[in-house]
């Protein structure tokens, strides 16, 4: 049997919570609470198939979200109001998820010496490039 997610009826009734979600379009309020936001299904979808860890909470307003997108996952219904002064946005897609910041690490704690560097390459297509770099930094 598959798995449902819970839909909650949430009108956020705290002016400081509201405001803090607001506040998270800026980037003062996203270092000090250490909290992002993440907007529209797409990006929701993405964020919850590959880091379900960081999801601290997620809401929709509007259309109704399918359940089996978001399985097991809290989504509290909030009023196109709210969804409004959360999202940066001018016209709010409808989903709008709150996380912890993700933590990268420091390419520094990686390089084995002090004066070694890094070279980071991507979506290398031709197999000759990729041997043209590696003589030319050696």
């Amino acid at each position: 049997m598959p798995k449902i997610s819970v839909l909650i009826p949430a009108y956020i009734n705290n002016k400081k919570e509201l405001k803090l979600f607001s506040s998270l379009s800026g980037r003062h309020a996203r270092r000090k609470t250490n909290l992002c936001l993440c907007e529209g299904l797409k990006a929701c979808v993405e964020l919850f198939r590959l880091r379900l860890d960081l999801i601290q909470r997620a809401f929709f307003s509007g259309e109704h979200i399918p359940e089996e997108i978001f399985p097991g996952l809290k989504l509290e219904e909030i009023s196109n109001e709210q969804m409004k002064r959360i999202s940066p946005s001018v016209s709010p897609q409808g989903i709008i998820m709150i996380l912890r910041r993700p933590q990268f690490a420091n390419f520094a704690d990686f390089l084995p010496e002090k004066n070694s560097f890094v070279v980071a390459l991507d979506k290398i297509q031709d197999p000759g490039n990729l041997g043209t770099m590696i003589r030319t930094l050696k």
